[in-house]
């Protein structure tokens, strides 16, 4: 349903790493993490581009990030769900580089880059089938019935040692062939099945959204943060020379754009998601309560009680940048 959107998390680790101090031990793990999220995004739009024209039996459709709450302490992130009349099928896109090996007994996957360094990581045929019976446990709990088959797809070309025969493997050019293969050989729908819209309608009404949980809760225990406006060039603190204008003394780049909308998206994105026009002022290096307020109802944001503003990524995220007011909203 639509095209996919930019991760928020991903978002947020690099705003969180702007904002850290070079010091900070935690900022190398950061930058690591950025590096998987930066992968992880590109496999899931190159399998994109390759299911572009996808024709298959009947009703189909799409979904694309989907994060369900399984159980209470189990939250399931789905890739891609392809769901169709006849079942659906996860879809979960890999960007991993070098040679592969699936080991037994505990099963993992190690990974020899051309240096011949050896990183062991999750199995992906592994990952999967965790993947299909938890969406199936959420379809059961909720009456809902459909047959749920799925595929790992490989964007990268990757020499492989140990790859059982018949494993749910395929590399991205072999997606859509194996797709329309694969439903085409699928019984029809019978009376068990639900119906494509009642799933459909059920998995986005439940669906989670971006994990916007604190990053302690996320096991990322970093120092303290930088405020204010920040140079995107070298990530220094700006010195403000004027009502709309601002300069770097560290590096004097440009400033491009409006580091206060920026600042106002950062303490959203990784402080946190409600503000007063009190605390934005503060924090933005704002002199005027009312300057701040302007800029607060320049944007798309929930307003409460006492003048607090709550931000939901959901709707008010406009690809990387927090969304405006219409004009003729103002």
């Amino acid at each position: 349903m639509g095209p996919r959107k930019y991760p928020v998390e991903l978002l947020r680790l690099k705003r969180l790493h702007v904002r850290m101090y070079a010091h900070d031990p935690e900022r190398g793990y950061v930058a690591e993490l950025i590096s998987r999220a930066e992968a992880g995004y590109k496999g899931e739009t190159t399998v994109d581009n390759y299911l572009r024209g996808l024709r298959l039996p009947g009703k189909s459709m799409l979904l694309r990030n989907i994060r369900l709450q399984i159980r209470e302490e189990y939250v399931a992130q789905f890739d891609t769900l392809l769901i169709t009349e006849r079942g659906i099928w996860i879809i979960e896109a890999k960007m991993i580089r070098g040679s592969l090996r699936l080991l037994p007994n505990p099963r993992r996957m190690e990974r020899t880059d051309e240096s011949g360094a050896v990183l062991t990581m999750d199995c992906p045929i592994l990952q999967l089938e965790n993947q299909k019976t938890g969406l199936g446990e959420w379809l059961e709990e909720r009456g809902l019935f459909l047959p749920i088959r799925g595929v790992v797809a490989f964007a990268t070309r990757n020499t492989w040692t140990g790859l059982p025969e018949n494993a749910p493997i395929v590399s991205v050019k072999e997606l859509k062939s194996m797709l329309i293969k694969s439903v085409n050989q699928s019984p029809p729908p019978d009376r068990s099945f639900s119906s494509l819209n009642e799933v459909v309608n059920r998995l986005v009404a439940e669906e989670l959204g971006p994990d916007m949980r604190s990053f302690e809760e996320m096991g990322i225990k970093h120092g303290p943060l930088k405020e204010g406006t920040i140079c995107e060039n070298c990530f220094a603190s700006l010195e403000r020379k004027g009502e709309r204008k601002f300069q770097c003394p560290q590096c004097k780049a440009q400033v491009e754009g409006n580091p206060v909308t920026r600042a106002l998206r950062d303490y959203f994105l990784v402080f946190k998601p409600w503000i007063t026009n009190r605390e934005f002022c503060k924090f933005a290096g704002l002199r005027c309560l009312s300057t701040g307020n302007r800029y607060l109802m320049q944007h798309e944001l929930d307003r409460g009680l006492r003048s607090v503003h709550h931000f939901d990524a959901r709707k008010h995220l406009e690809g990387t940048e927090l969304r405006k007011v219409k004009r003729d909203s103002l």
